[in-house]
C-alpha cells in the first residue's frame, strides 16, 4: 500500500477496505494525490466533492458552531437548508464531530469530501485563527 494511502487511513479520511479497492481500481499511478482518492470516495459513497474554491460562506451559519470543534474535527459549515447543513470534511470515516455538531444543533449534518490542506486553510481563515 502506498505512503499517501497508509497517512490517509490513519486520518480516517479512508478505510482500509477502501483504500484496498483503490489500488484495485487502477487508479493508482506515479502522480496520484489525495484530490483522486477523494473524488473516489465521493463516487463510490454517493457524497459530494468541493475544492472550496468557490464556496461562499455563511457567516451566520458559521456563528453556530463552536469553532474549537471546527478546528479540532476539521469541519466546515457551508449551507444551510431544510433543516440540514452540507458540512466539508476529508474524514468520511471520523464521524465524531458531525455527530458532536448534530446533537449541539439538531440539524441534520451532510458531508462534503473536500482535500485536508485547503480545508485546513479555509477553517483557519474564516474562523480568524493562525
Amino acid at each position: 500500500m502506498t505512503e499517501l494511502l497508509e497517512q490517509m487511513i490513519q486520518e480516517k479520511s479512508l478505510s482500509r477496505p477502501d483504500a484496498e479497492l483503490f489500488e484495485k481500481s487502477g487508479n493508482v499511478n506515479e502522480e496520484f494525490e489525495e484530490v483522486d482518492v477523494l473524488k473516489w470516495l465521493a463516487s463510490e459513497y454517493r457524497v459530494s466533492f468541493t475544492r472550496l474554491e468557490e464556496v461562499e460562506l455563511d457567516r451566520e451559519l458559521l456563528s453556530l458552531f463552536p469553532a474549537r470543534i471546527l478546528l479540532k474535527e476539521e469541519l466546515l459549515p457551508l449551507s444551510r437548508a431544510n433543516g440540514s447543513v452540507k458540512i466539508a470534511t476529508s474524514r468520511l470515516f471520523a464521524t465524531r464531530g458531525l455527530d458532536t455538531l448534530k446533537s449541539l444543533t439538531g440539524l441534520n449534518m451532510i458531508p462534503v469530501l473536500a482535500p485536508s490542506d485547503v480545508l485546513q486553510r479555509e477553517i483557519k481563515k474564516r474562523l480568524g485563527v493562525g
